[in-house]
């Protein structure tokens, strides 16, 4: 990008609508997160109840199927909010470098040897309830 450019001030916002977009995804991902952790938690609800009404009844296999293929989907998508994130903060990086401050930079490495990911102790969760609800299934069964 030309210097004519960034001292326009394109540049800069560019960088914001990055970082802005960045953003609205990992907003999206904890939307995501809460309503297929009330779907999970209906869902055994939902088996926990019918199943203390009528044991024998062949939803109480077909409700925690249903509950291990939302947990896998859950999971597949933590880690696609994951990989479109690392990949936006990839390129947040390389523009900071053109601007007098790199502090998305500084944080990612002041942050790296002081904490997990937040994706790698969010995936847990579906992965929990995917055994939870195999458990469940093999317990109707």
């Amino acid at each position: 990008m030309s210097s004519e450019s960034r001292e326009s001030g394109v540049y800069f916002e560019q960088y914001q609508m990055l970082v802005r977009s960045a953003e609205e995804i990992s907003s999206r991902r904890a939307a995501a997160n809460n309503y297929l952790l009330s779907v999970n938690s209906l869902l055994v609800t939902i088996h926990g109840v019918g199943h203390a009404l009528k044991p024998d009844a062949n939803w109480t296999v077909a409700i925690p199927l249903a509950g291990v293929v939302i947990s896998l989907s859950w999971w597949t998508l933590i880690r696609s909010y994951r990989n479109v994130n690392v990949a936006k903060f990839v390129v947040i990086h390389a523009m900071e470098e053109s601007l007098p401050g790199q502090p998305y930079k500084d944080e990612w490495e002041s942050m790296s040897t002081l904490h997990l990911p937040l994706s790698f102790v969010e995936q847990w969760i579906p992965l929990v309830f995917g055994f939870l609800f195999i458990w469940l299934a093999c317990a109707a069964w």
